[in-house]
């Protein structure tokens, strides 16, 4: 068979897949949009219900990527990006398959810079709870107080109540 009928023909199929695969990215995006809004409210519970729709959407994604990487495979192409960027390069240029993957590229670029900002507000928030906890249990991370023979001593782990 030929190759471009062989593209052809596999367009429609990928196309097919990759408009499932916009479609629950999307739907991540907004998930990650909306856990932003939760995580600067500081909304605990709505947190943990927002994070248990993200993991099931990721899994949505992620079985999504494995049937586009074993119909690349089928089509003896890479896996991933590489493949449908080759499988992709063979169509038309302004072909409806490109606009898509185009679409989807630019969406996990978005993805990804949502992620790292939402990870930074929870590791900051981790930092601020944990600076909190070292100062109610006098623990700091230094030692800051020197012994009889100049060693370094910590403070004593007693917590304010006891105090």
């Amino acid at each position: 068979m030929p190759l471009q009928q062989t593209i052809d023909e596999g367009s429609g199929r990928l196309q097919q897949l990759l408009s499932a695969e916009l479609e629950s990215t999307g739907k991540l995006l907004e998930l990650l949009e909306q856990e932003h809004q939760l995580l600067v409210n500081g909304e605990a519970e709505e947190i943990r219900a927002i994070s248990a729709q993200k993991q099931a959407q990721t899994m949505l994604l992620r079985e999504q990527l494995l049937v586009r990487d074993r119909f690349l495979a089928a089509h003896r192409l890479p896996s991933g990006k590489e493949g449908t960027d080759l499988f992709i390069g063979q169509t038309d240029s302004d072909s409806a398959i490109r606009q898509c993957w185009s679409k989807i590229q630019a969406l996990a670029t978005q993805l990804n810079y949502r992620n790292e900002v939402n990870g930074g507000i929870v590791a900051l928030a981790q930092r601020h709870v944990r600076e909190a906890l070292n100062i109610l249990t006098c623990h700091t991370d230094q030692e800051s107080t020197y012994g009889p023979a100049g060693q370094r001593m910590g403070r004593s782990p007693q917590s304010l109540a006891k105090v």
